[in-house]
């Protein structure tokens, strides 16, 4: 039974499945779910005086000290995770504090990670998505559609770790999600491949999708 309190791994690591789960199934519970605990994280973990995450958080049983877990171990640190989950959440709701967090957690760490990389791989990996202008792919479609699914399934077939994903419909939570703000399916589904909410023209095809996607890489 759980009858401790949850560690800064403990609301990382979950958040970061809902995260996956909410770009798997659309379910948008996931996904403010997600919101939720990475907004606990920065209110109980944060350590605001040098920067990045304690291990503890601040209603824990009082220790000796309250200690830091820097590096990735036999698991990823649990502040590059937190990171990585701030930074897709923002792109996914547009929240700029969540990114700005992000930024603070990934310098915090970046003196002691620049010297010794082999033990960051994680907080590398949300440095990266950071830099790389990551994109934000809008499917308009309804969900079990098999239009929608072909682009998904197109979308999911190709290696960009720098992305998210979100799907839009007349269901969808726009203060959650604003991402599919104005994103509306035509005769047949619609994919959006947009940057920094600069979008292009929506396509319609897996094959035109692929092409966007491809152009965007080469962008990179």
């Amino acid at each position: 039974r759980a009858h401790l309190n949850a560690y800064l791994d403990d609301y990382a690591f979950v958040a970061q499945g809902l995260l996956e789960l909410y770009e798997a199934s659309f379910e948008p519970r996931w996904l403010a779910e997600a919101l939720t605990l990475s907004e606990l994280v920065e209110a109980r973990f944060a350590d605001r005086e040098r920067g990045g995450y304690f291990t503890t958080g601040e209603g824990h049983e009082t220790l000796l000290t309250r200690c830091k877990s820097l590096h990735d171990g036999a698991l990823p640190s649990g502040a590059a995770v937190h990171a990585l989950n701030l930074l897709r959440l923002s792109e996914l709701t547009t929240r700029s504090p969540l990114r700005d967090a992000a930024e603070l957690a990934l310098q915090a760490l970046g003196a002691v990670a620049s010297r010794h990389p082999q033990a960051f791989s994680h907080l590398l990996i949300a440095l990266d998505f950071s830099l790389a202008s990551p994109l934000e792919i809008v499917i308009a479609g309804e969900p079990d559609a098999p239009a929608t699914l072909a682009l998904l399934r197109a979308v999911r077939s190709c290696w960009r770790p720098q992305r998210v994903i979100a799907l839009a419909n007349a269901n969808t939570d726009l203060a959650l999600l604003p991402i599919a703000k104005d994103k509306t399916a035509g005769a047949t589904a619609r994919a959006y491949v947009c940057q920094a909410l600069t979008c292009k023209a929506p396509v319609d095809t897996p094959a035109a999708l692929l092409a966007e996607l491809a152009v965007a890489r080469l962008a990179r």
